[in-house]
């Protein structure tokens, strides 16, 4: 949570209507650096719900900061992350619950939410998913993920990104393997607000760049000998090593693009290393991709 006063209540009352009676779950909310009167909101909603616990974080550090401080004051087998300015489903615990039980040999399970309904026509109601078919490309979309606590200690969320948490999912699918997708609906989303956290992946400021950078690195890094293994993935490897190239010219980082297999450093962008005019040309980018965004926004109201 993030200065979330104005819709916190909803996301808390979802979870405690789940919940009746108590014992079924804890919930951990995890307030980052909140400057509005959001903590007290959930002080005053923890008075008459105990089994909240409110986690502060010192200053705003990022969803990935406040996920890794969730995860280390929980004490359940499984975790299941949600936004605050989102919701739980309708018996959406119980659903948990029941696919658990029934399907005990998974450590990460997926579950329907309700901005993604196109998986349903094309995979059915359930369906076992593989690591590779997240690596490749093949399903990249919003899920309500539950996973075993154990997982999201031993692999943390790297707290230099505030978002981006698709390389740590990817982390989690590897280590599970096999992946049971639930296409019933357990996370409801709200789509309206301006301020949702998605937003700041807009290459529109410096701060998106820079993330930007990092994430093509981190994906590089941690997944660099899985693309070798077909021609799909070095494909896939080409596209990252290119956009680092890119990324590491407009940030003026030319030391880091020279490092870039030759291959995978457009042309035009090679003329714009060889010239050091990178931050112009970043500067250029994030006029026009102001412009876009505020088109776009614009037109989707």
């Amino acid at each position: 949570m993030y200065n979330r006063a104005d819709c916190v209540l909803n996301c808390l009352e979802s979870v405690a209507a789940e919940n009746i009676g108590g014992g079924k779950v804890e919930h951990v909310l995890a307030d980052d650096g909140s400057t509005d009167n959001s903590v007290e909101v959930i002080e005053n909603f923890i008075a008459t719900h105990p089994d909240v616990k409110l986690v502060r974080l010192p200053y705003n550090k990022g969803t990935n900061a406040a996920r890794n401080a969730a995860i280390a004051a929980a004490t359940g087998e499984f975790v299941l992350f949600i936004d605050s300015d989102d919701r739980l489903a309708k018996n959406s615990i119980s659903l948990i619950e029941t696919t658990i039980l029934e399907n005990p040999d998974y450590i990460h399970y997926l579950f329907g939410c309700d901005r993604v309904t196109e998986l349903t026509s094309k995979y059915g109601k359930s369906h076992v998913f593989d690591f590779k078919d997240f690596l490749w490309g093949d399903v990249y979309c919003d899920f309500a993920h539950v996973i075993k606590r154990s997982t999201a200690v031993k692999l943390p969320f790297d707290e230099n990104l505030r978002i981006h948490e698709f390389v740590f999912h990817l982390r989690f699918y590897r280590l599970a393997r096999k992946i049971l997708y639930n296409s019933d609906i357990v996370w409801i989303t709200d789509d309206s607000r301006n301020d949702r956290v998605t937003f700041t992946t807009r290459k529109t400021n410096d701060r998106a760049l820079r993330e930007s950078l990092l994430y093509t690195n981190l994906m590089i890094d941690f997944f660099k000998e899985d693309f070798m293994e077909d021609e799909r993935g070095r494909s896939r490897l080409r596209e990252l090593y290119e956009d680092k190239y890119k990324y590491s010219v407009l940030s003026g980082k030319y030391s880091d693009a020279d490092a870039v297999p030759k291959t995978a450093s457009p042309l035009a962008y090679r003329l714009v290393r060889y010239t050091h005019s990178g931050p112009l040309m970043w500067n250029a980018v994030k006029i026009a991709m102001r412009l876009k965004w505020r088109l776009k926004d614009f037109l989707s109201r």
